[in-house]
Parts: structure tokens; sequence; C-alpha cells
């Protein structure tokens, strides 16, 4: 009986966890969070980690960097996922209410805004190694 009940709680907590990982996956449509009319604004850090070696530009609406980005927006709807953990990134864009943390060769990106009704979400998506290396460009 004992074995039954160590097996019954085994079940539990593994579909517990399945479904907490299955339920925090969400589509995410960044062209409608990026506001198109305005520019966004890249930081980007240097390995050595020192302030005087940070570059911050900006990347300005309709620039190629600007479309490659919402061309990566329009092509990675799916598979994005809930994550409370906190990020120190190669890169990060910013816009208003909206972050976008990579790194270099990386093959995670890390979203963080905030929606219409005033809720803040941190949202990542495993990517290709490098696919976003053009915003350290």
């Amino acid at each position: 009986m004992l074995g039954v009940i160590a097996e019954m709680r085994k079940i539990i907590i593994i579909s517990i966890i399945a479904i907490t990982f299955i339920g925090c996956q969400t589509d995410l449509e960044l062209a409608k969070i990026i506001d198109q009319n305005s520019p966004l604004i890249r930081t980007i850090m240097s390995e050595s980690s020192l302030m005087s070696d940070i570059r911050i530009d900006t990347i300005l609406v309709n620039s190629d960097t600007w479309n490659e980005l919402l061309n990566f927006a329009s092509e990675n709807t799916s598979d994005w996922k809930s994550t409370p953990a906190s990020y120190n990134s190669d890169y990060f864009i910013r816009q208003d209410n909206f972050q976008l943390m990579g790194w270099n060769n990386g093959t995670s990106v890390v979203i963080n805004y905030m929606d219409s009704n005033g809720q803040s979400n941190q949202l990542t998506k495993i990517i290709e190694a490098g696919e976003l290396n053009f915003l350290m460009e």
C-alpha cells in the first residue's frame, strides 16, 4: 500500500510540474509591444564590464537593424515562457516599457514589458545561436 501511495505522489508531482511548464508558454506579438514610430535605445556591454566600455546608441525606425528586429519579432511569436529570474546580458534594447536582453552568440532572449493592463511581464525564448548577433553590430 505504501508503494502505491509513493507512486501516486510521484505521478501527481510530475503532473503538476508538467502543467506548470506547459501553462507558462505563451504567444507574444512583439510588433504590438514595440512602438513602430519611436526609435529603440541599444546598450552594449563590453567583455571588460568597465563603465567606460559601455556603448549606447539609437536604433532608428526603418534602419536595417530596426527591420531585422521586426523580422525576428514576426517570426518568433510562439514558445515564449514566463521567467521570474534576473538576467545579466551582453546587450539590451529598450523603449518605454519594453526591454529585450540578449547575449553574443546567445541561444536565448529575454523580453520585459508592461502590457495594456499595466501588468509587468518577463518572458524568455530559446533561439538559434547568434540569431540576434546583428543587435551587437
